[in-house]
């Protein structure tokens, strides 16, 4: 591959407050020229260029004038620089930036750094491509934890999810695993249930132990029909007898939440979680762990340094639960509300859909008491930042959404099939009360598909709401 990278230099004018832009020049550049702690290649601009921070073919930052840039594959470039430029009719500037067109597959491959920064899709494909040769230990746990976090896969690419499909049609046991997982979190298909255990039953044939907890929670759940609750036990206790590091985080999770027959019990859970995390201190999933343990026995205050450390080694869903810990006390009330917003953008430079979905709703706090120009700035920017977020996975924008739609909040017209539809991607995603709103809307007489209709029987049929939690 390449020329995975593109320098754009914009034009921008600045004609009595119109402003516009076109794009002057694009410079590709190819991936094996970006080197870390060199500058960046081919830079024309001025004597210094961009200093290549850190680059694993999916992400990139740099340092420039004393600041940090960053960006990444199917995400907005960077924008580097920007300087005045001689005119004498409007105000010109010219605009650079920096911006990841394609992943590249570099050698040799950090997966730890990669899992840290998110690049998920780096990861995934890297780690395919080399399975015909030997992979070291260490790689193959930050694929699999890079594929038990089921938001990660609300960022992976078209190209990445054809490199599962082709693999596991190849045989390729990671691969099926993943592409169950995949299957299991997103549902993209009608088949996605049948297609997810199938998936976790050839993995696991195959020596994948994680598979085995994967389907467990399938059985847990009732997603092959009604809950089964002994066998999903069964399997998980042997899947953490075989060494399965995802069934022991559910275990460990059960008995902090003292859930699904498991006795609640944080003390023992922070414990045994002191220990693990003694013998193996980069894996998140425990720090994420210690943390709920912490605020289980006394408050969120107590979590600060485990949630923040589950953020650092790459765990995207614990942004969110640092923003909260480092803004409130003991009592869960914001202390420091500039904290909390800072943090809040934290979380979404890190991909944190729940962070993107509480900073949009941060423009409609006092959506009444403005005037309605105002009013209307604010919609304008709250139903794109709630797609997005309900795109990047956030259950809550998307039943927010359903419930715009449905109650015609903040002067938008009410429209039952947008709220038809978003309630349903809210349901898919394991909401027990966007599914309560979506079955109100069949009941009242809202025309549904057939297929629809079987689903809220087979699901009522199962006892729907235990049903409905967010799968591990």
């Amino acid at each position: 591959m390449s020329d995975e990278c593109l320098v754009s230099i914009f034009i921008e004018f600045n004609d009595r407050g119109v402003i516009s832009d076109r794009l002057e020049k694009a410079i590709p550049i190819d991936a094996q020229s970006i080197v870390e702690g060199e500058y960046f290649p081919f830079w024309e601009f001025d004597r210094r260029a961009p200093v290549v921070e850190y680059y694993d073919g999916e992400t990139l930052e740099l340092s420039y004038e004393g600041k940090k840039h960053a960006c990444r594959v199917g995400w907005e470039p960077a924008g580097i620089k920007r300087f005045l430029v001689h005119n004498g009719y409007v105000q010109e500037s010219a605009r650079i930036e920096i911006g990841l067109v394609s992943i590249a597959y570099h050698i040799p491959f950090d997966y730890a750094k990669a899992f840290r920064h998110g690049s998920f899709n780096a990861l995934i494909q890297n780690f395919l491509s080399r399975q015909k040769a030997a992979v070291p230990s260490f790689a193959i746990r930050y694929y699999l934890w890079s594929v038990e976090a089921g938001e990660n896969f609300f960022f992976l690419s078209d190209d990445t999810i054809e490199k599962l499909r082709t693999s596991a049609e190849e045989g390729n046991a990671y691969a099926l695993y993943a592409l169950g997982r995949y299957h299991y979190y997103i549902r993209p298909d009608s088949r996605s249930v049948s297609i997810a255990l199938s998936a976790f039953i050839k993995a696991y044939d195959k020596g994948i132990s994680d598979a085995l907890a994967a389907a467990a929670l399938m059985y847990r759940f009732g997603d092959t029909g009604i809950a089964d609750r002994e066998k999903a036990d069964d399997l998980l206790m042997k899947a953490i007898e075989e060494g399965s590091c995802f069934a022991r985080h559910i275990h460990l999770r059960d008995m902090i939440l003292g859930s699904y027959g498991v006795a609640e019990d944080p003390e023992s859970a922070k414990r045994m979680l002191d220990c693990m995390i003694m013998e193996d201190g980069e894996d998140p999933f425990l720090y994420q762990l210690r943390g709920w343990a912490c605020q289980a026995l006394s408050s969120i205050c107590d979590a600060k340094a485990d949630y923040a450390k589950a953020a650092e080694l790459g765990s995207i869903s614990f942004w969110l639960d640092r923003a909260v810990a480092f803004s409130v006390d003991e009592d869960g009330d914001i202390i420091d509300r500039r904290v909390y917003l800072e943090a809040l953008d934290d979380g979404v430079a890190n991909r944190s859909s729940q962070c993107l979905f509480l900073k949009a709703l941060e423009s409609v706090e006092d959506y009444d008491s403005v005037s309605q120009y105002e009013q209307y700035t604010r919609r304008v920017f709250l139903i794109p930042e709630l797609e997005r977020a309900a795109g990047m996975g956030s259950i809550s924008a998307a039943e927010m959404l359903g419930d715009i739609y449905s109650n015609g909040l903040y002067g938008i017209a009410e429209d039952d099939q947008r709220a038809y539809e978003w309630y349903l991607k809210a349901s898919h995603l394991y909401s027990s009360s966007a599914y309560e709103k979506l079955f109100s809307m069949v009941k009242d007489g809202y025309p549904c598909a057939p297929w629809c209709k079987a689903w809220f029987f087979t699901i009522g049929k199962g006892g729907c709401h235990s049903l409905f939690q967010r799968p591990a």
